[in-house]
């Protein structure tokens, strides 16, 4: 199609009709030179790996058989060339009114992106398989990972004393207490074993504990971590427990938030180190996530190195909320 030919406007004569004339012409030369840039695209012909056209952007025949690369039927195929071409439209008049440009469209561009790029980088990653003295290294040097941690066997007296209580009242059950604790002890000096030094706890326990899930089993608390013990009983009935050193060892008189409490150890069990063969996949597995975030802090230095960062430290103390203030509630020992 032939390009329409040039208008030429003379300003020679300067009358006001001319200078209008050629400002209302102007709109009409765009217009005109856009319809027919618009008819002459339109007009060349698509290739064989073109399917449709969308204004100036193409919908191919790779794009329109992906993903699973094969065509349907003739309904099919019209069904599915209608949802592109809906798509290319709707793409291009976001594009015309500047929506793809808005702040919501970008951060989601940008996190796009981000995860495109660190799966490549996942995919270029080429670490390989951790060596037998790797995995022996690494287990030597976070032994703490693989040991089984110290338990305690132990059982326990309670009797119950309010916060609130009376001084007389405190003063009575503290006695109450040393006198159970008198006996045990008197029954430690008569026992010719570790055994016999367990049984007068229990049966004091059955008699004047007050707490109801150990008094039936005399006091036996089963066998306990510190992590474990410290999720139900008080700090410092854990702390003096794993501290006992000998079987039948009794604590002295421990006054807590929940009362009085007398402990007993019966038993331990020390911390063991699993060996290499018994958590190989285990540590393969901390090791290779070790050595992953490694390579990550690495790569963010280097990043950082390339592209400064600089954080408004005073402005980001300004915007964090308050931490919650709890009141901090006393541990339960169990109910069994």
């Amino acid at each position: 199609m032939p390009l329409p030919m040039p208008i030429r406007v003379s300003f020679a004569n300067r009358s006001g009709w001319d200078l209008r004339a050629a400002v209302l012409l102007i709109p009409l030369l765009v217009a005109t030179a856009c319809r027919e840039s618009h008819t002459l695209e339109s007009t060349i012909a698509l290739t064989p790996d073109q399917l449709a056209r969308v204004g100036s952007n193409i919908i191919s025949v790779e794009s329109f058989l992906a993903p699973s690369g094969q065509a349907g039927t003739a309904d099919e195929n019209q069904t599915h060339l209608n949802h592109l071409i809906r798509h290319e439209l709707l793409f291009a008049e976001a594009q015309r009114i500047g929506f793809d440009h808005s702040p919501a469209v970008s951060d989601a561009f940008k996190k796009l992106v981000v995860q495109r790029f660190e799966e490549h980088l996942e995919s270029q990653a080429t670490t390989g398989s951790p060596t037998d003295s790797e995995l022996a290294e690494f287990h030597a040097s976070h032994a703490e990972r693989y040991t089984t941690p110290e338990k305690i066997h132990a059982a326990l007296i309670q009797l119950r004393l309010p916060p609130t209580a009376s001084a007389d009242r405190r003063s009575h059950r503290r006695q109450e207490v040393e006198s159970i604790r008198a006996a045990i002890l008197q029954n430690h000096a008569d026992a010719s074993n570790a055994n016999d030094r367990v049984a007068p706890f229990a049966e004091l326990a059955r008699t004047r504990s007050d707490h109801p899930g150990t008094r039936s089993a005399g006091g036996d608390l089963g066998w306990l971590t510190r992590s474990h013990a410290a999720q139900f009983l008080p700090r410092e009935v854990v702390d003096c427990l794993f501290q006992l050193s000998n079987p039948g060892d009794l604590s002295p008189v421990l006054e807590t938030a929940e009362g009085l409490f007398l402990v007993q150890r019966i038993d331990r069990q020390a911390p063991k180190l699993s060996p290499l063969e018994e958590v190989r996949e285990r540590v393969r597995r901390d090791f290779t996530q070790a050595r992953a975030s490694a390579s990550e802090a690495n790569r963010l230095a280097d990043l950082r190195r390339l592209h400064p960062v600089e954080v408004n430290e005073a402005r980001l103390s300004e915007l964090a909320r308050p931490e919650p203030t709890l009141a901090r509630l006393p541990a339960r020992t169990p109910n069994r």
